[in-house]
């Protein structure tokens, strides 16, 4: 929807519906606002900053727009390919994508147990250091 005179559609309004179009079409194209940010050449802390203000122009919007459009371009590509595919190999491609996904969760668990652990053990120092006192 574009915005015409007379419209009372501010530009506040106008960039977070922007903000929430890119969010929305990024996660139905597999990828991330993290990801989308490297590939516009965008700060990954800008999105974070934008939802304590507003920025003065909306040109980094139409950056991480046109590294989105490309994103969804390359998966509606790389969708055609996988439907030209014997049903045998998606069944195999699909297996082992499940299989990536279940290890990376695996990790990711491991990495946050490991932490929780840390700092687990970092309190009980605290604690016998103020003993010690």
């Amino acid at each position: 929807m574009e915005s015409t005179p007379g419209d009372d559609t501010t530009f506040e309004a106008e960039f977070y519906r922007r903000v929430e179009s890119i969010k929305q079409r990024a996660k139905e194209a597999g990828t991330n606002i993290t990801q989308l940010c490297r590939i516009a050449g965008v700060s990954r802390t800008t999105p974070e900053r934008w939802e304590k203000r507003v920025p003065k122009s909306i040109g980094i919007l139409d950056l991480m727009y046109q590294a989105l459009k490309d994103i969804e371009v390359a998966k509606q590509a790389e969708d055609e390919a996988f439907q030209n595919l014997p049903i045998r190999e998606r069944q195999r491609i699909k297996a082992q994508e499940e299989e990536k996904q279940r290890e990376e969760e695996r990790l990711r668990r491991e990495r946050r147990n490991e932490s929780r652990r840390l700092n687990r053990h970092r309190g009980k120092d605290a604690i016998s250091m103020e003993d010690e006192d």
